[in-house]
């Protein structure tokens, strides 16, 4: 399994590796006690990925789902009805290889979803890198200046309107819902959440590092 996200506090989903030409979605109704297969699954191009890094490469938001992929395609797919329908719209990020594509989503809450990636054998690379999603248009918008290299995690973090994108190679900011990102840190991490307890911002990496943001 590579991404995991709940839409409430007993619904949840997780994203796998395709199977036969469709993707491996299961859900559960009772935070986690039990899972099942989606009825309604979406189809993957032959070499299509989700990435596992941040395991945040699906995201939910009320009754909708998006999912972010990699590999021969970068696609975005999108349910408004927990998975009963799918959509896919082709991303402007780097892919081809089984390095490349979007690594993680986050949503900004009014319809913008905001993508991060890469290709994790190329960590320098800064084109076609990351990309805001705009639901009411189903288009991408692609940022005037991305982040600093590959990044395999993303988030928005609502009290101050920001986006905060973690990698290996650094860490970066936005303040302007993804137009422009600015770095943080030269720090290494893998995955950046919010915390539910107080709204702070955590980063994890590689040794079992662990970070709070500061600012």
């Amino acid at each position: 399994m590579d991404g995991i996200t709940f839409s409430s506090s007993t619904r949840g989903f997780v994203i796998g590796d395709p199977f036969k030409g469709k993707w491996t979605i299961l859900q559960t109704a009772n935070q986690g006690n039990t899972w099942y297969s989606l009825d309604s699954l979406p189809a993957a191009a032959e070499g299509e990925a989700a990435f596992a890094a941040s395991a945040t490469s699906i995201i939910s938001d009320g009754n909708e789902l998006w999912l972010g992929t990699g590999g021969t395609e970068s696609n975005l797919h999108f349910s408004k009805d927990m998975g009963a329908s799918w959509e896919k719209y082709r991303s402007p990020f780097v892919q081809g290889e089984s390095s490349q594509g979007i690594f993680s989503l986050t949503s900004m809450g009014g319809g913008e979803i905001v993508g991060v990636g890469g290709d994790y054998l190329n960590e320098s690379m800064v084109e076609s890198i990351s990309g805001i999603f705009v639901s009411s248009r189903k288009e991408w918008i692609s940022p005037q200046k991305g982040p600093g290299g590959y990044r395999s995690g993303v988030v928005y973090f609502p009290k101050e309107k920001w986006l905060i994108a973690v990698g290996p190679a650094g860490s970066d900011y936005s303040t302007d819902a993804g137009m422009t990102w600015q770095p943080i840190s030269e720090d290494g991490f893998h995955s950046v959440k919010m915390g539910h307890a107080d709204g702070s911002v955590w980063a994890s990496g590689a040794k079992g590092k662990i970070a709070k943001l500061t600012y």
